[in-house]
């Protein structure tokens, strides 16, 4: 058994390849009932297979997808986008959402573990999803960072390395 640099600990779990929409998938059943009551808009192109720990690739999915359901404006139907773009080293994913959007100048900060933009009555939470989205980003060798605009939306772009299958 031995700690990551993420403080995770890896016993005789190794990366195995994933197919990232199997990862999203479940990640979406786990949500499935709220999906279903709010009539969510969740909508995924075809997505590449990943080297990767399955259980925090679907916890990936799964804070992103929260997120982008949470932070919506009121009386608005969250709507969010998942695609792969390939790049020659990297895939590159988009995780798009049309919520409250985040200024400019928190786009670094939103990383940070318990670093919350809002108070516990406008939205619930902890401030530990984006901060645990990075760890999982960065145990797989990849990067994390959004682009987004207030009022219109975030978009969510995660890097994973490719792999020769």
């Amino acid at each position: 058994m031995t700690l990551s640099p993420a403080g995770i600990i890896e016993a005789s779990i190794s990366r195995e390849k994933n197919q990232m929409e199997m990862a999203l998938q479940v990640a979406k059943a786990q949500g499935d009932v709220e999906i279903k009551e709010k009539q969510i808009d969740i909508k995924w192109e075809m997505l590449p297979v990943v080297r990767g720990y399955k259980v925090e690739l679907k916890s990936l999915f799964q804070n992103l997808i929260k997120n982008g359901i949470k932070y919506q404006q009121k009386d608005s139907t969250p709507r969010i986008k998942i695609s792969a773009q390939e790049e020659k080293k990297a895939w590159i994913f988009k995780i798009k959402d049309n919520g409250i959007g985040i200024d400019k100048k928190h786009y670094n900060s939103i990383f940070t573990l318990y670093r919350r933009l809002h108070n516990q009555r406008e939205f619930e939470g902890t401030g530990i999803g984006l901060a645990h989205c990075r760890k999982i980003v960065e145990i797989h060798d990849g990067d994390i960072w959004v682009e987004s605009e207030l009022n219109n939306g975030s978009t969510f772009h995660v890097s994973m390395p490719k792999f020769t299958l």
